[in-house]
Parts: structure tokens; sequence; C-alpha cells
């Protein structure tokens, strides 16, 4: 649940970070909106993938590698 929460909170906080550069550069409404959609995209693509990988981690496959 930590990393799940953590997961949510960063990427949160990069595409907020992102779309407050997308409001200061970007006037004409009908390339925002495109780079709004495009930031959306970005983080259910990357929230997703952020998901699986910690659902499906499993740190016993390491311990061969790690010499314990």
């Amino acid at each position: 649940v930590y990393d799940f929460l953590l997961l949510t909170l960063a990427l949160l906080h990069g595409v907020n970070g992102a779309r407050v550069a997308v409001d200061d550069y970007i006037r004409s409404n009908g390339w925002r909106v495109a780079a709004y959609s495009a930031l959306l995209l970005i983080a259910l693509v990357f929230m997703v993938l952020g998901g699986l990988a910690l659902v499906t981690f499993d740190p016993g496959q390491f311990e061969s590698v790690a010499g314990r």
C-alpha cells in the first residue's frame, strides 16, 4: 500500500508540475487541450506500468544474486 501511495503521489506531483508548465507556455486553447490530453495519457500509462511492477515484483527472486 505504501509503495502504491508513493507511486501515485509522486506521479501526480510530476504531472501537476507539467500542467503548470503547459499553462505558462501554451496560449492556444487547442494546443493546451492537446497537451493536457497527452499528460493524462502519459500519467495513465505510467500508473498502469508502475502498478504492474509493484504487483508482480517478487523480492525472493533476487536472493541468489544478493549472495544470501
